[in-house]
């Protein structure tokens, strides 16, 4: 069973990176294609305590990286699991 991560934001790419890691079969989706390729070169796009450290380590256990919806939906097995987190650039605590 391959794991579908859609949304790599904080949520969605942090989650991702973390079952990759830890030997799921994992791919993560985004509709943003510079944000993919970025992931891909194992830069997180955002900031993160050992996030890039994480993301590198999934990459390498096969951490698959995608912008193409219909790449994940032809797979068979899949379980997806979907985030949009909302975010307006100014954490407030």
């Amino acid at each position: 069973m391959k794991i579908s991560v859609i949304g790599l934001g904080f949520v969605g790419l942090s989650l991702a990176s973390v079952l990759a890691s830890k030997g799921f079969k994992v791919v993560g989706l985004d509709i943003d294609k510079t944000k993919c390729t970025q992931i891909l070169n194992g830069t997180s796009p955002f900031f993160e305590p050992g996030m890039d450290k994480m993301l590198k380590i999934g990459l390498k256990k096969g951490l698959e990286i995608t912008n193409n919806f219909s790449s994940i939906i032809n797979q068979k097995s899949n379980f997806h699991l979907l985030f949009d987190t909302y975010f307006d650039g100014i954490f407030t605590y």
